[in-house]
């Protein structure tokens, strides 16, 4: 398996997270708080656009192109099915994102805050529209 060190993140680029499904992960348009993080066909949207800001030794705070708003916890949440939306930059615990290498040149999103539970499909959906929570590692496609 790939070491978090050797998954090349370059400051100041901008991402598209693809899950499974050949779905993208975007930010709801607007540059309200709490805005809806979910699945989309991609369409070359600023808000399906995602830059990796190091705080650490593969841990990132990860921000929306289109919002400006950063992937976060809804409350602060660390139970299973707790809802990702996007908020202000709080430079809080609930905003740090561990990237887990798999062995197929995938990855896996963790919150440091939520002891590891990885970013995940709601009712583990291809659908768009479909919302993304956190939850246990159940090693599924719809955490990749």
């Amino acid at each position: 398996m790939k070491k978090v060190a050797q998954t090349m993140i370059v400051a100041d680029a901008f991402y598209t997270i693809a899950n499974t499904s050949g779905r993208v992960i975007e930010g709801a348009e607007g540059e309200t708080n709490g805005g809806a993080v979910q699945l989309g066909n991609y369409a070359h949207k600023a808000n399906q656009e995602w830059a990796f800001i190091r705080v650490g030794e593969g841990v990132y705070r990860i921000r929306n192109r289109g919002t400006g708003k950063m992937l976060d916890l809804m409350m602060g949440g660390s139970v299973d099915g707790t809802w990702l939306h996007q908020w202000e930059d709080a430079n809080s615990s609930s905003q740090m994102w561990i990237v887990e290498p798999s062995n197929d040149g995938r990855v896996k999103l963790r919150s440091q805050l939520a002891a590891g539970k990885c970013v995940d499909v709601v009712g583990i959906s291809t659908e768009s529209g479909a919302r993304l929570q956190i939850w246990q590692d159940v090693s599924g496609e719809n955490q990749l």
